[in-house]
């Protein structure tokens, strides 16, 4: 029978142990500070309450406990020195530690920086320790991690560990783990899998140390509810906020060994406490001889450069140096490969506020557009690495995904006239940082040296004798607000809707008058009027005059801007001069040969032409340039069609589905391709989807009426052609739509007027209507090939 203590302090003396003291309690015991009779030394005493000394499950794992950690020998673990029983009371005779527990420690503050990794690194030593024998600890939290005042730390209260080699113990572990209300482990502190009453294994202690090291480092837990409930919710749903938004001091590479251990997918974590034992001592090895410390400030000149934020510059500078650094590495017995392909993730808006959203946008956007330059260098485009934006992708995947050797990430927050920045560059192969720094610079004061840094550091990238293009393409300005207003604009440009068009255009409007040589903002201007006419139903004509105009401003601005050449080969082929439109796209891919882009239009142009095996040339260089594009997925697929290769684009389409399946034009074509395979059903629903997410462009509602009118449903596609001729004689549509409309529902004639209408108009649309696979019935018709030839003159 247990000894129940007369006062309710504290028992009678329990063996040969004078009890002194009560010290504390935990889910599994009662601890008391007492005095060994026989060795004569103060030790920790923990007992089994009374309350529940007859409990067999609590008895139960309160030997777990004793047995779990009586085999354990290491100097951050708390020694055992005898586990007993005296009169009915079971106890453990354990090390007294003078100190404070991290709890205690942190009292609502951060941690320097240097002790939490001190802290970490002996932690993860107590748990390789652990694991090696079988042995879970499944309670690490702050509570139960002291730090002695002299830093040693020592892990504590192994009772509720699992010895993983003892079948017998694991089937009485379950059956205590799913007893009604009974909880195994601390909440706040627990992985996914245990707070799902999952199988555990030792990954599960590195979740909560994970949690325990964002405690200490930001000031607060990463999941924590109102309720258990609650927090068990955001425990396996939701993602901690990042650390940089609460410690500015973190380095970018503890940040990393964090987010790592916090992973929700065991499989994504560290592996072995040793494996996180190795990265922290590199870490502090690192820190200590300087290697992650604040870099100095940049250089300035007055001479006209791109403006990022002196925090940009640096970023992109450092970027590229660790790319020379590392390739510079390289000697006749080295084994270490150069970096010869990236991917810059967007970059992390730590103050998650829409309204500087633009900001972190626009510097991941200007890093790419430097680096893209390097002609030995593959960067993946702003269009597929955007993909992964508010997605919890591990690095490993999106490498696989992109086959990159390098990643660039980072955070950025801006505070008023304050802009934070902090960036890391990772190799994909090791998982290892290549580098990593943090900047604090005003917005106004930033006067950068990024061109002449790019191209030195590109002329060193390059091999000896090599050729290459300058390394930035993007010519930016000095004036502040222009350049913000700038990045306001792209933000809203790559949305891709009628509303965000006309809210970019009134961004690249703003910033051009607030600085009429921002060569790149006259691009951004062209650019919102040559999307109008597919996403906003504008006239070709209207918005083509206003684009070339604004067009020709950023070429005698400055000639060698890849997007305005790109841009310009667009207006030329919307006109219809096929040898000026080829021009400027070669200049456009001679300037950049990685800017996928030029090589979309580029294919579209061919195929116009009737040269359909370079323009299928042309599409593949895009695509694997940017994979996951969804407007250049959809154009392999348009190229594969106007091939009568159906089996293929249909293929190719559901691939992109699984990409995105919310593209209006990619539900468009593949409406196409059901209806073309006999799949009524099915073309009518994407058709519809399409419409819907569209708005309701002209386009996708005429493709909705040809798949009804091909599945034999004339009623609501003769309701559907009413609309749309209406839209027409109002001057809101392009006379192109009607035509394939007219041919499904038996209306020949009709459909040939229509087109010819629509050359007459100079439709940007007209001139893909060899590659239409709606238009295919009319290829060997006489009157369409007299189209044809009509539309590819000038």
């Amino acid at each position: 029978m247990a000894i129940t203590p007369s006062d309710g302090s504290k028992p009678d003396d329990i063996g040969h142990y004078r009890i002194k003291q009560k010290l504390g309690s935990g889910g599994m015991g009662d601890v008391y500070l007492a005095e060994d009779l026989k060795l004569h030394r103060s030790v920790a005493l923990k007992v089994l309450p009374a309350a529940v000394a007859d409990d067999p499950q609590r008895r139960l794992r309160f030997l777990h406990e004793a047995h779990a950690a009586s085999v354990l020998s290491h100097p951050n673990v708390s020694t055992i020195y005898e586990v007993g029983e005296a009169e009915g009371t079971i106890f453990i005779a354990m090390e007294l530690i003078e100190g404070k527990t991290l709890s205690q420690l942190r009292e609502g503050r951060t941690c320097e920086v240097d002790e939490v990794i001190d802290i970490a690194i002996q932690a993860a030593d107590a748990l390789d320790e652990a694991h090696s024998r079988g042995i879970v600890h499944r309670d690490i939290k702050s509570a139960n991690i002291m730090v002695t005042p002299r830093g040693h730390v020592k892990v504590l209260d192994f009772g509720l560990a699992k010895l993983a080699a003892d079948v017998d113990v694991q089937d009485e572990d379950t059956r205590i783990k799913t007893s009604p209300g009974l909880i195994i482990g601390t909440p706040y502190y627990m992985s996914p899998e245990q707070a799902l009453g999952r199988a555990l294994d030792h990954r599960s202690d590195l979740f909560s140390l994970g949690i325990v090291l964002y405690e200490l480092i930001a000031g607060r837990l990463p999941f924590e509810g109102a309720t258990t409930t609650e927090t068990i919710q955001k425990i396996t749903n939701s993602q901690p906020e990042p650390i940089a938004r609460f410690n500015y001091s973190a380095p970018p590479e503890l940040e990393r060994i964090v987010r790592k251990l916090l992973e929700k997918d065991p499989a994504r974590r560290y592996q072995s406490a040793r494996e996180l034992f190795v990265d922290l001592k590199n870490l502090k090895r690192d820190s200590t001889s300087g290697e992650v410390a604040k870099p100095a400030r940049p250089k300035t000149s007055m001479r006209k450069t791109a403006f990022v934020g002196a925090s940009l510059i640096g970023v992109v500078a450092l970027v590229i140096a660790a790319m020379v650094l590392f390739k510079g590495s390289r000697t006749g017995s080295s084994t270490v490969d150069a970096i010869d392909s990236i991917a810059v993730m967007p970059f992390v808006n730590v103050a998650n506020d829409p309204e500087t959203e633009y900001l972190s946008d626009g510097i991941s956007e200007s890093i790419i557009n430097n680096l893209a330059g390097i002609t030995t260098l593959r960067v993946i485009p702003r269009s597929t690495v955007f993909g992964y934006k508010g997605k919890d992708t591990a690095l490993a995947q999106i490498a696989s995904d992109l086959d990159v050797r390098a990643i660039v990430s980072g955070r950025v927050l801006q505070r008023g006239d304050l802009l934070n920045v902090q960036a890391e560059l990772i190799d994909t192969k090791t998982n290892a940082q290549i580098w990593g720094a943090r900047y604090e610079r005003k917005l106004t004061d930033a006067l950068a040296l990024q061109n002449e840094i790019s191209d030195e550091i590109s002329a060193r990238l390059r091999p000896a004798g090599a050729s290459g293009g300058r390394t930035t393409s993007s010519p930016m300005t000095e004036n502040a607000e222009a350049y913000q207003l700038y990045l306001k604009g792209r933000y809203h440009w790559n949305k891709r809707t009628a509303e965000s068009i006309e809210k970019a255009l009134g961004f690249f409007q703003q910033a051009v008058a607030n600085d009429p040589d921002f060569a790149l903002a006259h691009v951004g201007v062209a650019d919102s009027y040559l999307l109008m006419e597919q996403y906003a139903d504008r006239p070709a004509g209207e918005v083509t005059d206003q684009a070339e105009a604004a067009i020709r401003r950023a070429i005698a601005l400055d000639e060698e801007i890849a997007e305005a050449h790109a841009s310009l080969g667009m207006i030329h082929h919307i006109r219809r001069d096929w040898s000026k439109s080829e021009a400027a796209y070669r200049r456009a891919i001679e300037l950049n040969p990685n800017y996928p882009t030029a090589r979309h239009w580029y294919n579209i142009m061919l195929s116009s032409h009737g040269r359909p095996d370079e323009a299928y040339e042309q599409i593949l260089v895009a695509q694997r340039l940017d994979p996951l594009s969804m407007i250049i997925g959809v154009n392999v697929v348009d190229i594969l069609a106007a091939m009568d290769r159906d089996a293929e684009a249909l293929e190719m389409a559901e691939r992109y589905m699984e990409i995105d399946p919310n593209f209006p034009q990619l539900l468009g074509i593949l409406g196409a391709l059901y209806s073309e395979s006999g799949r009524h059903p099915e073309a009518i629903a994407t058709s519809l989807r399409a419409v819907e997410l569209s708005g309701g462009t002209a386009e996708q509602t005429a493709y909705l009426a040809v798949a009804y009118a091909e599945a034999g449903q004339r009623e609501p596609a003769e309701k559907i052609l009413k609309e749309l001729e209406g839209r027409v004689m109002r001057g809101e549509s392009d006379p192109f739509y009607l035509a394939p409309v007219y041919l499904a529902l038996g209306h020949g004639d009709k459909a040939f007027d229509a087109i010819g209408r629509s050359i007459e108009s100079g439709s940007g649309r007209v001139v893909q209507m060899t590659a239409d696979i709606r238009l295919r019935s009319l290829r060997s018709d006489p009157r369409f090939i007299a189209l044809v030839d009509r539309m590819r003159r000038p």
